[in-house]
């Protein structure tokens, strides 16, 4: 008897992206899957999946921690409902926040039999950091975004997988790049994601005001909300902004970059995520931070440029991109790319085992 998986994350499925590399070996094995997560955005997401089972998130207005726990708690409620009713074999946990919503479920019911996608970095948490390693450690396996990646989880002697996440969605939607841009024509830098805050972008905005040799675009939850009066007040004409967007638009504006933006201009030392596998699959550089050890592996294989200084950056970084060769660029995103599938088969050997 075929196995029913559920993949389950507090997330807005349009945040769950990388999870295709999931949902995708279940759709090519005919495997049975549901997919429940959380409905935070008015705009209605079209459903693609009818196994798609979303929770409607209500964030509460209460500036009180213990109120604001109430929406996970709901949350945590209808996961054990459905979770009840549709009796799965085996649960996907994607990023460690759910695990730790979740972890007496998991626990107790189904030791052995879920897996765990460790996002972020386990950091100092005291109570919440021992729950989730316990969750780990009982997990059947754990995947993590890139090798190496999170030094602390690795000295533990949990079972993980690299797993660098490829949206298989994306890149067959979007075409390669097969040339760079010539002098003269206005480069396109893109930030796509959650902007928290805005003082770590403000830098790098105003390094790049009104120049035009570049456009910088930022798309994402907070993009609109928090940018926009920062343009409007300063003046600033060469910057394009946009809120929440449904996954399929990801192509469209992938389709207008020049240059990702992968430069945070803080200490986030394990941020990559699927940036790491957009600019790579479809032979786009970018611009990352020069602390990290993605910045490593952009230099190594040359579609990325370590951001060290904001001094004379446009100069810096306008003069790099027309020194690339686009066969040069090429071969090296190649050799990233055959690095990767190396990496991920490890992950789906252990996938067949379990699931077929």
């Amino acid at each position: 008897m075929s196995m029913k998986v559920a993949v389950i994350s507090v997330a807005d499925v349009r945040h769950m992206t990388p999870s295709s590399i999931y949902t995708s070996f279940f759709d090519n094995n005919g495997i049975d899957y549901d997919v429940i997560c959380t409905k935070r955005y008015v705009e209605d997401t079209p459903v693609e999946n009818p196994r798609l089972i979303r929770y409607d998130w209500i964030i509460s207005p209460s500036k009180n921690r213990i109120k604001k726990l109430i929406p996970f708690l709901r949350f945590r409620r209808f996961v054990v409902s459905t979770i009840n009713k549709e009796r799965y074999d085996f649960l996907v946990i994607w990023n460690e926040n759910t695990a730790t919503l979740l972890f007496d479920i998991l626990l107790r019911r189904f030791n052995g039999r879920y897996c765990v996608n460790v996002r972020d970095p386990i950091g100092d948490l005291g109570v919440l950091s021992k729950i989730t390693l316990k969750v780990l450690n009982r997990s059947k396996f754990n995947t993590m975004p890139s090798l190496p990646c999170f030094p602390k989880l690795e000295n533990e002697r949990f079972k993980f997988y690299s797993m660098i996440n490829k949206d298989l969605k994306v890149i067959e939607n979007c075409p390669k790049k097969e040339s760079l841009k010539r002098p003269g024509e206005t480069l396109v830098i893109t930030f796509m994601g959650h902007l928290v805050q805005l003082k770590p972008w403000e830098k790098i905005i105003d390094v790049f005001a009104n120049d035009k040799r570049f456009e910088l675009h930022f798309f994402g939850p907070g993009c609109d909300t928090t940018i926009a009066p920062y343009l409007d007040k300063n003046g600033v004409k060469n910057v394009v902004c946009a809120g929440p967007f449904l996954p399929e638009k990801t192509s469209d504006y992938l389709r207008e970059t020049d240059i990702i933006n992968n430069y945070y201009g803080y200490v986030v030392p394990y941020a990559l995520g699927i940036k790491a596998s957009y600019g790579p699959q479809l032979r786009i550089v970018q611009i990352c931070d020069s602390f990290v050890g993605w910045a490593d592996i952009c230099k190594y294989y040359g579609f990325g440029f370590p951001v060290e200084s904001l001094v004379n950056l446009p100069d810096v970084l306008y003069t790099w991109y027309h020194s690339l060769d686009m066969e040069g660029l090429e071969k090296g995103c190649e050799e990233y790319c055959n690095y990767v599938d190396e990496i991920n088969q490890k992950f789906y050997i252990e996938c067949m085992s379990l699931f077929l």
